[in-house]
């Protein structure tokens, strides 16, 4: 394992366990792994690509582009925490892009899976795809417009877990040279 590999363990972990403790990703923690992962791959010492290549400045500020800015369209439709958007950026700068998309994809899974969980614990899950229903029907109704019946006081999940897992999952698929989701 690659110096910066152990630094994304243990950033995933740590943000994934104050997330579920503390309700937050602190900017600490993703602001020092942003510049660190950029410093390290300015000096030539990046970590790897899912590709086999090492991570230079260029392919980590793009990595950094391909975590944040769909991430950030989602929070600012309040889908998910800033923390988050901050992290899946973090992910980007140190690994590169298309190991950070492999990452959202997996993570996004894994958020839906775990909100499912959620929901059925706390018997919430049938009302909840019911809302689901009748927003997909009535946004799809022609004339009718999109109106969302979906409750923003709903249940939440805390997606730094999924982040966490999603990311790991990720790592584990780059130990093995294939991706669960390839073909």
């Amino acid at each position: 394992m690659n110096p910066m590999d152990i630094v994304l363990v243990v950033l995933v972990t740590a943000c994934g366990v104050t997330d579920i403790f503390f309700n937050r990703i602190y900017n600490q923690v993703t602001y020092a792994a942003i510049v660190s992962a950029w410093l390290v791959a300015w000096l030539g010492y990046g970590a790897e690509t899912l590709g086999g290549l090492q991570v230079d400045l260029s392919t980590s500020l793009l990595g950094f582009l391909m975590g944040f800015v769909p991430f950030f369209l989602v929070y600012l439709i309040g889908g998910i925490g800033g923390g988050d958007v901050k992290l899946m950026g973090a992910i980007g700068a140190i690994k590169g892009a298309s190991f950070v998309a492999y990452t959202m994809l997996y993570s996004l899974f894994l958020g839906a899976l775990f909100g499912v969980i959620v929901a059925a614990w706390r018997g919430q899950l049938m009302p909840i795809l019911k809302r689901v229903w009748y927003t997909i029907v009535h946004t799809l109704s022609p004339g009718m417009g999109p109106t969302s019946y979906l409750d923003p006081q709903g249940p939440k999940v805390n997606f730094g877990l999924a982040i966490c897992f999603g990311t790991l999952l990720c790592l584990v698929g780059q130990t093995l040279k294939r991706q669960l989701l390839d073909f």
